[in-house]
């Protein structure tokens, strides 16, 4: 079982991941170019951009997939990703841009699936999404994060609920 992350460490988290996000968009190194086009978690590690961001945050599972995803961000959102996707009322099952037979396979895939899951969201919604909120969502991805997500695509949770995992 994994060591519950304060909610400090977690703020920092989002820092570290936002500051390196707009880095790597500024930067002409190629990095992202080279990060977009990664297929796997190794492929990512290659990236010396994808090392810098591991260096920051420490070596923690789906660092690496933080990255591949972030890079694929264009535009910083203040809305979490799967609100934005989601239910604009919990009874309305048109208004949802993620259809619940995707929002549900998404809910249930595990670490191999995640880059690729998490990627297509972040096309569905126009390469926008909330850098902060998406960095933190992967890296803490479990029951906890999942539950949040889920409150969020349905309307039923406040704007910016916080993961407890």
């Amino acid at each position: 079982m994994m060591t519950p992350i304060a909610s400090e460490e977690r703020k920092d988290i989002s820092t570290i991941a936002i500051h390196w996000w707009k880095e790597i968009n500024r930067g002409g190194s190629g990095s992202i170019a080279q990060l977009r086009r990664a297929q796997s978690e190794l492929e990512i590690l290659l990236v010396p951009a994808s090392l810098r961001l591991i260096q920051q945050i420490g070596n923690r599972r789906r660092v690496a997939i933080i990255a591949g995803v972030l890079a694929h961000v264009r535009e910083n959102d203040n809305e979490p990703i799967v609100r934005r996707l989601g239910r604009t009322k919990l009874d309305d099952d048109v208004s949802a841009t993620l259809k619940e037979g995707r929002f549900r396979r998404l809910i249930q895939c595990n670490d191999s699936e995640l880059l690729d899951a998490m990627r297509r969201l972040v096309h569905l919604n126009n390469n926008k999404a909330d850098v902060r909120d998406l960095s933190r969502s992967i890296l803490f991805w479990g029951d906890s994060v999942k539950r949040d997500w889920i409150l969020r695509y349905y309307g039923v949770a406040p704007d910016h609920s916080q993961s407890t995992e």
